[in-house]
């Protein structure tokens, strides 16, 4: 019975990780464009985390964005959480900060990470995300 309890729990403490995956991406402009600085053909569904897939640690753009709210702000988009030189909105194709839910970024391709540092390139935590 107990071991029941603890599958149960386990099962929905999965199922509401991926929930929230899906409701977080688009809270972002272009949260389904971004792909793995290290490997461009991998996307990186978990924006704000160093795990693609989410879950686990969050990563600096995570971190702010957990602390807009959870939400796109002006404060956040003008941010550059990664400190690579790029504001995360021009990151996510909102390089005036004008994006809300439902509006078209100004681009949705070739979009960065807005928690990875580019510049920098590949860094340890990051590829060992990937393999």
């Amino acid at each position: 019975m107990l071991l029941s309890v603890g599958y149960f729990l386990t099962c929905a403490l999965l199922l509401a990780t991926v929930h929230c995956y899906h409701e977080f991406i688009s809270h972002i402009p272009s949260g389904d464009s971004v792909t793995h600085p290290c490997e461009p053909s991998q996307p990186w569904h978990g924006v704000g985390h160093y795990n693609p897939q989410g879950g686990g640690h969050l990563n600096p753009f995570g971190h702010d964005f957990q602390a807009a709210g959870r939400q796109w702000t002006q404060e956040l988009c003008w941010h550059d959480s990664d400190g690579d030189g790029l504001t995360n909105g021009f990151e996510l194709g909102d390089p005036y900060c004008q994006w809300h839910q439902g509006l078209q970024p100004t681009w949705t391709g070739n979009v960065t990470h807005p928690g990875i540092h580019n510049v920098e390139g590949c860094f340890p935590r990051a590829r060992q995300a990937v393999h």
